[in-house]
């Protein structure tokens, strides 16, 4: 009999626990619901909706342009329900990635919040060191384009960032306001497009970069245009015309001392051969005499404008070769 009322007894009481676990879900459903509408409800008030967007830092991209983006970025909602608007949960790195990609000239975003409804974009673009203007300084394979000012066929260059990265177009300059590069490109599209491609690495751009002003500083010698042919030549045209071959294999200070030596007649430690044959050809001349005279000859008139050289030839180590027109 006392079995009969213990066995009762749990049955009731399981029943009665069952009862309170399924008010307790209930419940706690209810509360569920009641939260996740709360959140939808308070992410959609004005007082934490971002908007307006404030843009700083942008010197050639448009404002309005940034803005439009930012907004379509924000414009849309997290499963349909959670505003990307809100303040508190705007993706942040989405849109930073976006405006990267968007604009390779933007190498940097920085956004923060201001009283919950303000966005601040502010952008810093990459400053341009020179431009690119093609893989070969050959005219049938230039890009070209009518300027809209002279009406005439124009060469197409692309800006080059400070590591080598070409990051858009340019406009059409008169004059040379920056040193022209030529020579072979990478990049996932760069047979498509030179925007987005790299020319050179870091390094070696930067030396050849650092080249034009070496050259203008210690020579007073204007670079005009550098074509990298290939890992081991490379071609330096001068603003009086002169073109300057060197070998990318040898040091660049040393390069440059030896032009110096050049420029300032000093015989006593290179070989200078002159004339019109090509290096390969050209032999020293017989007389150390004769062959000072000339170098001293050849250097007055250099200085003074009046002599017309097709090349100074640098790519040897001990020797350097001229040729005038």
């Amino acid at each position: 009999m006392l079995k009969r009322r213990s066995t009762l007894s749990s049955q009731k009481f399981a029943k009665e626990r069952k009862k309170h676990r399924y008010i307790l879900l209930v419940l706690l459903s209810i509360l569920a619901i009641v939260v996740f509408c709360a959140a939808v409800y308070f992410s959609k008030l004005p007082s934490t909706t971002i908007q307006q967007i404030t843009v700083e830092g942008n010197e050639v991209t448009p404002t309005k342009d940034i803005q439009d983006l930012v907004f379509s970025v924000i414009d849309q909602k997290y499963l349909g329900l959670f505003p990307k608007a809100n303040s508190f949960i705007y993706p942040k790195e989405d849109i930073a990635a976006a405006i990267k990609k968007t604009w390779n000239r933007i190498s940097d975003v920085r956004i923060t919040i201001d009283k919950f409804t303000t966005l601040t974009i502010a952008v810093t673009e990459k400053k341009p060191e020179a431009v690119w203007c093609g893989r070969t300084t050959d005219d049938a394979n230039k890009v070209v384009v009518v300027d809209p000012v002279t009406n005439k066929l124009s060469e197409q260059c692309y800006f080059v960032d400070s590591t080598g990265f070409i990051f858009s177009d340019s406009p059409l300059f008169s004059g040379d306001v920056f040193v022209k590069f030529y020579g072979a490109i990478t990049g996932p599209n760069a047979s498509t497009t030179p925007v987005g491609a790299q020319y050179l690495d870091t390094t070696a751009f930067k030396r050849f970069d650092d080249l034009s002003t070496l050259l203008r500083s210690n020579l007073n010698l204007r670079t005009i245009s550098i074509f990298v042919k290939d890992p081991i030549q490379t071609e330096v045209i001068l603003s009086n015309g002169i073109r300057l071959f060197l070998d990318n294999r040898l040091d660049m200070t040393v390069t440059l001392q030896k032009l110096k030596l050049f420029m300032d007649k000093n015989s006593t430690h290179l070989n200078f051969f002159g004339g019109s044959a090509s290096p390969s050809t050209t032999s020293p001349t017989n007389s150390t005499s004769t062959q000072a005279a000339l170098i001293n000859q050849t250097v007055s008139e250099l200085k003074k404008g009046k002599l017309d050289l097709d090349y100074i030839d640098l790519r040897y180590s001990d020797d350097i070769y001229y040729k005038t027109r």
